[in-house]
């Protein structure tokens, strides 16, 4: 095989390689932080606006309000009845720092898992599941909830990812016509 052919493939291999490393999800984005955790923070946000904001699910279906005594409580307390405050610190169970729970990164994968603490999770899981329990979920205890799926991505959330993961292909590919890949 003549010197130039081989010469040829060897830099085709290493801008291949190159560009999978642009998607390891452990490099620094263009936030400064992983790349996988800026995808986290798109989802999380995702979440957040729509389940609080929308008062909707991934399906873009209203979330159920809250029903019997807890109702009544929460109205005896002027707090809405739908999902959620307005306000949400760090502990509750709509805000942000609980929606992205715990963060996995690795080169090829990255995940979040609902809640920071064990009794976060088992809180999201029961409004999920609401009081007869669904999807493997114990019940919630409390009487005549409805099931409130909420942790999950939708359409506008995966075409953010998608857009996310466009950008960082276009500047790797930018940077290669210009001779700097």
């Amino acid at each position: 095989m003549p010197d130039h052919a081989t010469s040829n493939l060897d830099e085709v291999d290493r801008l291949l390689g190159e560009l999978m490393q642009t998607f390891d999800l452990t490099r620094v984005g263009s936030s400064g932080q992983e790349l996988g955790r800026d995808m986290v923070s798109i989802a999380a946000l995702g979440i957040v606006d729509r389940t609080l904001g929308n008062q909707q699910d991934a399906d873009g279906e209203p979330i159920a309000e809250n029903r019997g005594e807890y109702r009544k409580r929460k109205d005896k307390r002027g707090l809405p009845v739908g999902v959620g405050l307005a306000e949400q610190s760090g502990d509750r169970m709509l805000s942000l720092p609980q929606i992205t729970g715990e963060v996995s990164v690795e080169p090829e994968l990255c995940s979040m898992t609902y809640g920071q603490s064990e009794a976060a999770k088992r809180k999201g899981m029961w409004f999920t599941a609401g009081s007869d329990g669904s999807q493997g979920i114990e019940p919630s205890g409390a009487k005549n909830q409805p099931s409130r799926p909420f942790y999950a991505l939708d359409e506008y959330i995966e075409a953010e990812l998608v857009d996310l993961c466009d950008q960082v292909a276009e500047d790797f590919l930018t940077k290669l016509a210009q001779g700097g890949a």
